[in-house]
């Protein structure tokens, strides 16, 4: 009999914040201009229909369309507003009902993606970088510097992977 090893892959780690404002020519000045991180590892994350200015920035820009952005499903949950978790959801609480889980496809637990979700559905965006786990601390200080604020880090879970 042959026994499977087991890896322990450890995948990046997401820095994220709330700028207050989706319009790329700001995002370019505010991100480009403060922070000395790899523009490449960020990606903002907006409700904002892509324009020509998006299109031609340097910054990369995730439009989040209808209720999600992403391709992968939460981790908990059944799908069906209200139903399912152990308690009530900050966005079932927020005036207007239900906001769309925009962050669907990024590595943070949903709990915690509901204030970025918020801000997302409210026109602002979010901006993420992958940074290892050696430089997440030194990446969040430059993106609350560049006036970005709920900025925090998001350790994911180890990920066995069988050979």
């Amino acid at each position: 009999m042959i026994w499977a090893k087991e890896a322990i892959v450890l995948a990046h780690y997401v820095v994220a914040g709330i700028a207050r404002t989706s319009d790329p020519a700001q995002l370019e000045k505010l991100l480009m201009g403060c922070a000395e991180l790899d523009a490449q590892r960020l990606t903002i994350i907006t409700k904002a229909s892509a324009t020509a200015a998006h299109e031609d920035s340097p910054l990369r820009f995730a439009h989040a369309t209808g209720s999600t952005f992403g391709g992968r499903g939460g981790t908990d949950g059944t799908g069906v507003p209200g139903i399912g978790g152990r308690s009530p959801t900050l966005s079932s609480l927020v005036a207007g009902g239900h906001v769309p889980h925009y962050l669907q496809g990024v590595a943070i637990p949903r709990d915690a993606a509901e204030n970025y979700d918020i801000a997302v559905d409210e026109g602002r965006s979010v901006v993420t970088f992958k940074a290892t786990p050696e430089e997440a601390a030194n990446a969040e200080s430059a993106l609350r510097g560049c006036g970005l604020v709920n900025v925090r880090t998001f350790k994911p879970p180890p990920v066995t992977a069988k050979s």
